[in-house]
C-alpha cells in the first residue's frame, strides 16, 4: 500500500511496503483543501520512485528564473524534471473547493451573499480537486504516464455571474458576483503570497483559466465534475444556520 497525500508546499511523502522497490514519492503543492490520493502497488512495480507534482496552470512560463512569482512554477517543474526518476506533473486551474472553504470564498458567499472576485468578464473553468485526484491516482498507479504533463480543467468555462447563480441555487439564498479590483482583492496579504495571489488574479482577468481540457475524461475514463453537481453535493456548506 502506498499512500500519498497533497499537503504543504514541495511535501516528499514516501511510503513503502513489504519492499523498498515499492515505493512512490509525490512532491505536490497544495491549494487547501488538501486533496489525499490513495494508491496501492505490489513490490517492484515498475512505477517505483515515481514524482507527481501538483503545479500550476502557469508552469509553461517562458521564464524559470523569474525571482519573482511569475518563475515559481516553472523553477519547480524544472527541479522535478531534472531528478532522474520518472515524473508526471499536474497543472490543475481554480480548485471550485475554494467556493466552499471559509479561508477563502465560503463566508462571504454566506455571511453577506456575494463572491468578490476580479474577473473584467472573463470565465474560469472551475476544477473539482476529486478529479484532480483521480488524475493523480492514475498517474501513480497505470504506465503511460511518465513524462507527460496534464492541464486540467473542469468540463465547462463560467463567467463570475454564472458562477454566483450556481451558487444562489445551491446556498438558497441570492449571491451577487462583486467584480472588486486586484488590490481589493488581495487586501492583506503581504510578500510573495500577495505577490502571486495578484497575478493569480491577473491571469484570470486575461482569461488564462477560461481553457476547457478534456484531462479528466482522457486519463479516468469519466467526464469531470461540473460546478452544478460540485456544488450539489456540497450544498450544506453554503447554506445559512438560520434556515
Amino acid at each position: 500500500m502506498v499512500s500519498s497525500s497533497v499537503i504543504s508546499p514541495a511535501v516528499r511523502v514516501s511510503r513503502s511496503a513489504n519492499s523498498k522497490a515499492a515505493r512512490t514519492r509525490a512532491v505536490m503543492r497544495c491549494i487547501p483543501p488538501c486533496v489525499r490520493v490513495k494508491a496501492s502497488r505490489s513490490a517492484g512495480s515498475r512505477k517505483a520512485d515515481t514524482s507527481i507534482l501538483l503545479s500550476d496552470q502557469d508552469g509553461g512560463h517562458p521564464c524559470p528564473d523569474h525571482p519573482g512569482p511569475v518563475g515559481w512554477a516553472p523553477r519547480v517543474e524544472r527541479v522535478v524534471r531534472d531528478s532522474g526518476r520518472p515524473w508526471t506533473v499536474l497543472r490543475p486551474g481554480w480548485f471550485m473547493q475554494v467556493l466552499t472553504d471559509p479561508r477563502f470564498y465560503r463566508d462571504q458567499i454566506v455571511g453577506a451573499g456575494e463572491l468578490p472576485f476580479p474577473s473584467s468578464d472573463a470565465t474560469v473553468a472551475w476544477i473539482d480537486a476529486r478529479d484532480i485526484a483521480a488524475v493523480a491516482a492514475r498517474a501513480l498507479l497505470e504506465d503511460g504516464h511518465a513524462g507527460r504533463t496534464y492541464r486540467i480543467s473542469g468540463p465547462e468555462a463560467l463567467s463570475l455571474p454564472r458562477t454566483a447563480e450556481l451558487l444562489s441555487a445551491a446556498a438558497g439564498h441570492p449571491v451577487t458576483h462583486r467584480d472588486v479590483t486586484v488590490d481589493e482583492a488581495v487586501a492583506g496579504l503581504e510578500g510573495f503570497e500577495r505577490d502571486l495571489s495578484a497575478l493569480t488574479f491577473e491571469r484570470v482577468r486575461a482569461g488564462s483559466f477560461a481553457e476547457v481540457t478534456d484531462t479528466v475524461e482522457h486519463v479516468t475514463g469519466r467526464t469531470a465534475h461540473t460546478l452544478r453537481s460540485f456544488l450539489a453535493d456540497t450544498e450544506p456548506a453554503l447554506r445559512r444556520r438560520d434556515r
